[in-house]
């Protein structure tokens, strides 16, 4: 979805339905032909894939920081993905080409609020496609370890814990889990984590995963097929609230989904915005970016 505009400041409280908008804070960014943003930790992050830009908001509405990556010897940059913790330091996820274009690699490029580049840890074989932080700071990568000709591993761990000084901790999460999925679960698919788990949801496996942060899988939850539909986020909360949701990929109408773990379903979140998708979660919110730019705070 591509959503364009620059708003003005507005806030308001709004109630509908089981569903309350308990804020709305609009964003003077235009994010016209750009990703939508990423809500991690009381931040949302704008971004640019291959400029590659990032410019980080705090939860008011205030600009943290600005910053292009640069690292020394790359020709390109390309950003996959990217979450932020609570000080506003932002994680990046992302392939690096070398000048000569021979050498591409993955990697978590940690930048901090005074947008300069704080450490860059690359991933080798392992290639990073989502990255999430949790509120207490560690971080997870999740991707597919490559072979010597770039193609995904058929046996392998598919994310990685890192401590929030971007040492690296544990491999985690067999492949196994998402078998059945036509390709790779992080091609498609979002992470989320909290202080004592981290979930991966695979679309196009239409499977929802937790595992414990010492890798045990904790459970699995099947998502119903919806047709003609564009995922956009969720969460993972504190009391183990899950969220997923997008839009309609032909009226860009919203939809949003909770799981109900006593029953393994997913029951429909009503969303009383007419343009506003899940971008992710602060507390047991689901937080949602808003046509013109803003970030509207919705309470299941």
């Amino acid at each position: 979805m591509k959503i364009s505009c620059i708003a003005t400041a507005m806030v308001v409280t709004t109630t509908l339905g089981a569903s309350a908008i308990v804020s709305t804070v609009a964003i003077g960014h235009d994010n016209s032909n750009k990703p939508i943003p990423r809500y991690s930790n009381g931040v949302v992050i704008f971004y640019e894939r291959t400029r590659p830009a990032l410019t980080v908001y705090d939860r008011e509405g205030r600009r943290l920081s600005q910053t292009v990556l640069r690292i020394e010897g790359a020709d390109v940059i390309n950003i996959l993905d990217v979450a932020a913790d609570s000080s506003g330091r932002t994680i990046a996820a992302a392939s690096v080409r070398s000048h000569d274009g021979r050498q591409v690699v993955s990697a978590l490029i940690w930048s901090g609020v005074n947008g300069q580049i704080e450490r860059v840890v690359r991933l080798d074989s392992f290639a990073a496609r989502r990255v999430s932080v949790t509120p207490a700071g560690p971080v997870f990568a999740f991707g597919a370890e490559r072979d010597t000709g770039g193609r995904d591993t058929a046996n392998h761990q598919m994310a990685l814990l890192f401590s929030a000084e971007g040492k690296m901790v544990s491999s985690l999460a067999h492949r196994s889990t998402f078998a059945s999925a036509p390709i790779h679960p992080s091609s498609d698919g979002f992470l989320f984590s909290n202080r004592q788990s981290f979930g991966v949801f695979s679309p196009l496996s239409g499977i929802y995963a937790e595992f414990s942060l010492t890798g045990q899988q904790t459970g699995t939850w099947a998502v119903p097929p919806r047709d003609r539909v564009d995922f956009t986020g969720g969460g993972l909360t504190e009391s183990g609230q899950v969220f997923i949701g997008g839009q309609d990929s032909d009226t860009g109408s919203p939809f949003a989904l909770k799981l109900d773990r006593a029953t393994g379903t997913w029951k429909p979140i009503e969303i009383p915005a007419k343009f506003a998708v899940p971008i992710g979660i602060e507390g047991e919110r689901l937080m949602l970016y808003g046509r013109p730019p803003s970030i509207i705070g919705l309470q299941p």
